[in-house]
This record gives structure tokens, sequence and C-alpha cells, in this order.
């Protein structure tokens, strides 16, 4: 479901964004 995606998407944002360390987590560019 598309709600389910953004939801998803929104929440790795958060998390990269309030997490400094972006190597451990690869972002989906």
């Amino acid at each position: 479901d598309w709600s389910s995606v953004e939801k998803r998407i929104r929440v790795e944002r958060l998390s990269q964004e309030s997490s400094p360390a972006r190597s451990c987590q690869p972002t989906m560019a």
C-alpha cells in the first residue's frame, strides 16, 4: 500500500536525520 510506503519513508528519513551515523544506514537515493 502507498500509505505504508510513505510512512516507512518518513520514519526512515526521521531516523536518519536524528542519528548522526549516516554511513551505518545507506540512504535510498
